[in-house]
């Protein structure tokens, strides 16, 4: 399984270096990380979220969040809008928090908490920030939600399975992570390449 991860993240990786946007420097970033994120699982046979893997995948959730940050700040806000999106942030750190809470008698360094923590945060922005970038109906905008969405999805089912060591819920994990991948090839591969290769990928045959 880990090995089937590791594959599709350089699949995708090298796919994504075929028909990615060069201007977008975050973007390889991402795929950088999360690429070494699943080799390090990979060499140390599932320490998914140990402090190597952890803050790997942390640096490149960090890299989605540079990239689409500035994209969804073109979006028109009202005091409404304001109060909504706030309420939604703290509701989901407090949730973060007890959930850190509990499972820091399961982590042997106590400082991974606090990356945990960090973690929970990063992913809470881009899930914010991905559904206001899709207030723009920007072409991109679409295959970008869906891939913060599946990769939360993915998170979640991971974390679940890693500290109540129930294991069924590592196939969902990658189920949803490589699914989330794909829709991350989409979104960033360049529009205007006529590869056959790429219009496969663009009309969704593979």
């Amino acid at each position: 399984m880990f090995t089937i991860n590791l594959l599709a993240d350089i699949i995708f990786f090298s796919v994504f270096l075929k028909f990615k946007k060069i201007k977008e420097w975050t973007i390889p970033l991402f795929w950088l990380f999360f690429t070494l994120s699943a080799t390090a699982i990979y060499l140390n046979n599932n320490i998914a979220y140990g402090p190597i893997t952890t803050s790997l995948k942390l640096i490149g959730y960090f890299m989605l969040l540079i990239y689409v940050y500035p994209k969804q700040k073109k979006v028109k806000n009202n005091s409404m809008d304001l109060c909504v999106y706030s309420l939604v942030f703290l509701i989901n750190v407090y949730v973060v928090y007890k959930i850190v809470e509990l499972v820091a008698d399961l982590v042997e360094e106590q400082y991974m908490t606090v990356v945990f923590f960090v973690y929970g945060i990063i992913l809470i922005l881009l899930s914010i920030s991905s559904y206001r970038y899709r207030l723009l109906h920007d072409s991109r905008s679409r295959y970008f939600l869906f891939l913060i969405a599946f990769l939360i999805t993915a998170e979640v089912f991971g974390i679940v399975g890693f500290f109540l060591n129930y294991t069924f819920m590592y196939y969902l994990e990658y189920f949803f992570f490589l699914f989330g991948l794909s829709f991350g090839v989409i979104a960033f591969i360049d529009e205007n390449v006529s590869d056959s290769v790429h219009k496969l990928i663009k009309t969704g045959s593979i």
